[in-house]
């Protein structure tokens, strides 16, 4: 029984470990200035990107211009797949973000359909595991640092920066959460079992000496009970 309610302990602190710490990279992520471009034509499509990828944290600003002899982007209302995986072929996106993105929602910045900016971000460690998104309104006249929030929680926003936005991240990876919960249960459960083992050991070694198992006062041998604590001696009950 104490295994089980070892392990069920471990994995309750290893989730909330994972939310706990993607939520505190989220909410000090220090807005970096060094920020990769990225530029390319894909099918017609002009896409324009900024992006950062350090310690736990995933910070993605794409543009995308309308191909012409397409459907306009606002019809989509989404990113198109062949955008996606040319941005995953080139290392622009990590691969276990590429669902997030594609279930992503567009919005034109224009209000005709020819243009549309969208902000994505990821945190979590080791793994990225919980993301959200930003999209603009149609035709707002606001910041570009000023966005909807998709799947977070607002919880800072620089005007006039690209990449100003933040929000605590409401959408899970799940193979990315699963291992970091993975991970950090392993390591709770390690936790535990040392402290089990050292309380068994001094539990042992006070049996041995004549003391309490429980606070370490001398035992009296006609009663059942430490006159000190009140714990049960363990071989009166066995």
């Amino acid at each position: 029984m104490a295994l089980i309610k070892q392990t069920i302990a471990a994995v309750l602190c290893g989730a909330f470990l994972n939310v706990l710490l993607t939520w505190t990279l989220a909410a000090t992520d220090p807005l970096p200035k060094d920020r990769s471009v990225y530029q390319k034509v894909i099918s017609g499509h002009k896409v324009f990107s900024l992006y950062t990828k350090y310690r736990g944290t995933y910070v993605c600003y794409i543009s995308v211009a309308e191909d012409t002899s397409k459907a306009p982007l606002a019809e989509r209302n989404s990113v198109p797949s062949e955008v996606i995986s040319a941005l995953v072929d080139d290392g622009i996106l990590p691969r276990e973000l590429e669902g997030a993105l594609s279930s992503c929602e567009t919005s034109s910045i224009d209000g005709q359909g020819k243009r549309f900016y969208l902000r994505l971000t990821a945190y979590g460690w080791p793994s990225l595991s919980m993301w959200s998104q930003g999209r603009y309104d149609a035709g707002s006249a606001a910041p570009l640092g000023s966005a909807i929030s998709l799947g977070g929680v607002p919880i800072r926003t620089q005007s006039n920066t690209t990449l100003g936005y933040r929000a605590l991240p409401l959408n899970v990876l799940f193979y990315g959460t699963l291992r970091n919960i993975a991970l950090f249960s392993i390591a709770m459960y390690i936790l535990l079992r040392l402290k089990w083992l050292q309380g068994l050991i001094r539990r042992s070694r006070r049996r041995a000496e004549g003391l309490c198992e429980t606070c370490g006062y001398p035992r009296c041998r006609e009663t059942i009970r430490c006159s000190e604590c009140g714990s049960a001696y363990r071989d009166s009950i066995d």
